[in-house]
């Protein structure tokens, strides 16, 4: 098996993980219910943006979820909101995770690598 390659033709990682949902006699999937005690959690967001002033938008929804690509030296080099619906306060986030420093990754054999992955960003009102 080869690895996937990024735009400049080396070799890029990531985790995927496939999901089965089920939905029984019409009732809630656990996934569902699962993901709506994840999104309550506010220590699972990887970074937090502190604002001045929080727009209805935002504080009906402080979550933001991208998929960026981290190079081997730990930054942020392409940026994408997990929803297209929320394209103004998700490049917000992507600024701000360009401004952030990821754990470089490494081969076995000590040779950094890019790679893929999700990364959640809630924003919190300064009061």
């Amino acid at each position: 098996m080869t690895p996937a390659r990024d735009e400049r033709s080396k070799k890029a990682f990531g985790l995927a993980f496939p999901v089965l949902s089920a939905f029984p006699n019409g009732k809630k999937a656990l996934m569902g219910r699962l993901s709506e005690k994840l999104t309550e959690n506010p220590l699972l967001a990887d970074f937090r943006v502190i604002l001045q002033a929080m727009p209805r938008t935002v504080r009906e929804n402080p979550r933001v979820s991208l998929k960026v690509r981290v190079d081997e030296t730990g930054s942020v080099v392409i940026c994408q909101p997990s929803d297209e619906k929320r394209k103004s306060i998700a490049q917000m986030a992507c600024d701000q995770s360009r401004a952030h420093s990821f754990e470089a990754l490494k081969t076995q054999e000590g040779t950094p690598v890019s790679y893929l992955r999700r990364v959640s960003v809630e924003f919190v009102s300064e009061e």
